[in-house]
């Protein structure tokens, strides 16, 4: 298929947006400050991440996948989040084919995904990357060309052990989205949700305090709160609910975000325990879970 001006403008669009559709945010300056972010972090994370975000926007071009939802960076966001885990979980050069082979995969994921839960009205969120991600980690316990770090173990008992870190405990989670634990970077896509939206920062700062409070109250470990790893799920859980939700009544709203905070943390403690058997991380599972979860509610009652 020859490439034509308009086709390349299309998906050199989708870039930016597809940084910050990660965070279920279309605005190119903040998916600016979100790569600037990945560059401080670690710059082979971020040319994997800009690379997985090419060959996808690239891919869905090819299967001729409407021209809006690659500009809007819906194509491309989960497999920015392919290229990151490639890097953080498998990393060097194999993380590269990786990224090539899982990205293309991830628009059929993603297609496959958005057209049957679509029919239950219901969002793909991250689940393309989860499913993907989670395939090529499954392949690495038989493949001698794949060889895996990082990878989930079989949590031991809950430990209050470890000390909190300021201001680590507050900004981290945000970092931890695309797998980042920079604090500098966490304050630059911090700065790009309030960039966006002053009301999503303040969901995301909201988000934080809730995970940390029913962490802390679950008995979560102290160095596991400070690192932010039970609270990115719980910002991810904010900004789709607020997304998504109806919203017809305002105390209705209230309780469905708090129970979705709740859920998502809960699942923040159970699912490693699940994964953990088969070496799985849990990624953005915990948010998708909870946020379907809370979206088939509210249907329920809206149908009263």
């Amino acid at each position: 298929m020859e490439m034509t001006e308009e086709t390349k403008t299309t998906w050199l669009k989708g870039i930016l947006p597809s940084f910050s559709q990660v965070m279920l945010i279309e605005h190119p300056i903040s998916g600016a400050m979100i790569f600037l972010a990945l560059v401080v972090a670690d710059l082979q994370l971020a040319a994997l991440a800009l690379c997985g975000c090419l060959v996808a926007n690239v891919t869905a071009h090819l299967l001729k996948v409407d021209q809006a939802q690659i500009e809007s960076g819906l194509m491309g966001f989960s497999p920015v989040l392919i290229g990151i885990a490639a890097g953080t979980f498998v990393g060097g050069v194999a993380a590269w084919p990786i990224t090539l082979i899982g990205s293309a995969l991830c628009i059929f994921a993603t297609l496959v995904i958005n057209y049957l839960f679509g029919q239950q009205g219901l969002p793909g969120l991250t689940f393309p990357f989860i499913l993907i991600t989670w395939f090529f980690l499954l392949l690495s316990f038989s493949s001698r060309w794949i060889t895996t770090s990082r990878i989930a173990q079989l949590p031991q008992a809950i430990s209050s052990e470890g000390s909190l870190i300021f201001p680590d405990i507050f900004i981290k989670g945000v970092g931890e989205i695309f797998l980042l634990n920079n604090g500098i970077s966490s304050l630059l896509i911090l700065t790009a949700i309030f960039i966006a939206n002053v009301r999503w920062g303040a969901l995301t700062i909201g988000a934080i305090v809730l995970s940390l409070a029913g962490a802390y109250l679950l008995g979560g470990n102290l160095d596991t709160l400070s690192l932010g790893l039970y609270s990115y799920n719980s910002i991810l859980t904010f900004l789709a609910l607020d997304l998504f939700l109806v919203k017809q009544n305002s105390r209705v709203t209230s309780v469905l975000f708090l129970t979705g905070g709740v859920i998502t943390v809960c699942l923040d403690f159970a699912l490693p325990a699940v994964l953990g058997v088969f070496g799985l991380p849990v990624l953005t599972f915990s948010f998708v879970i909870a946020v379907w979860f809370i979206l088939i509610v509210e249907k329920l009652l809206v149908r009263k």
